[in-house]
């Protein structure tokens, strides 16, 4: 029989944009605002292409409608999922979300509070976490390699 229909396969690159390193390579200064949470970074998401669907079909979220309102309801899903997830403790639930366009493609943003659930060397490995529909993406962050210049650098 013939192969089935799905999601395509789809390769997200998944970064942890506010580590201390990351600014260095960019020549940039944290921000203050930027001080207060951790940012995660999602690209190579294909979201937002044509219309789906026909007359009478579900327009609910991400269906059917206009691209913008497919990616801010897909945006809304993502974020109320995002969470970055340690052993032992509770998760750190995204407070920011935000969909930027680049010349590589579309980025998504993430933000974490920092002062709420600090992120220390013990918890060793930190995975981000965000569902939306069948879509589940997951990156282990092991806090060792994220070291910087003697100290832990998110």
């Amino acid at each position: 029989m013939g192969g089935g229909g799905g999601m395509p396969a789809m390769k997200a690159t998944i970064r942890w944009e506010s580590a201390l390193p990351m600014y260095d390579a960019m020549r940039k200064q944290r921000t203050p605002e930027s001080a207060h949470v951790y940012v995660i970074s999602v690209t190579g998401l294909r979201l937002g292409g044509p219309p789906r669907g026909g007359p009478g079909e579900d327009k609910g979220p991400g269906k059917g409608g206009n691209p913008q309102d497919r990616r801010r309801a897909m945006l809304a899903m993502m974020k109320q999922s995002a969470a970055l997830e340690r052993k032992g403790k509770d998760p750190i639930h995204a407070e920011l979300a935000e969909w930027m366009e680049t010349a590589q493609g579309p980025v998504l943003m993430f933000g974490f509070p920092r002062a709420s659930q600090p992120i220390d060397l013990a918890d060793k490995e930190v995975t981000f976490h965000c569902k939306a529909g069948p879509m589940d993406l997951k990156a282990k962050f092991a806090l060792k390699d994220m070291v910087y210049r003697g100290k832990l650098e998110l």
